[in-house]
């Protein structure tokens, strides 16, 4: 029986972990995409996914590898692949600058 408690401890606290990081990149890459739309800049949404995980997780968690920092980027850089492939980057301007009624 202890060794059940203990694998369900154990598995308990690799769940959270995961929730963690998932949470982490969800940010950064929501964060990067809003960047990725008002610059229309692919380069520097991507550049700047790094930098926006390594703030957050310094700012609430004391910690950071430089492991997940890549995979933050690499999570933009899908996230950059979708917006250009779905052509969604043309549409959200487009609804920007619609013309006004005078």
């Amino acid at each position: 029986m202890m060794v059940l408690s203990n694998l369900a401890y154990s598995i308990r606290g690799i769940l959270d972990y995961i929730s963690l990081f998932g949470e982490l990149f969800f940010i950064t890459s929501c964060l990067a995409t809003i960047i990725y739309i008002t610059t229309k800049n692919q380069y520097i949404s991507y550049l700047a996914a790094g930098p926006i995980y390594f703030a957050l997780a310094h700012f609430f968690y004391q910690t950071s590898h430089l492991v997940l920092v890549i995979i933050a980027m690499s999570i933009q850089a899908l996230v950059i692949l979708f917006i250009q492939k779905r052509g969604l980057l043309g549409k959200l301007a487009t609804k920007t600058q619609a013309p006004r009624a005078e």
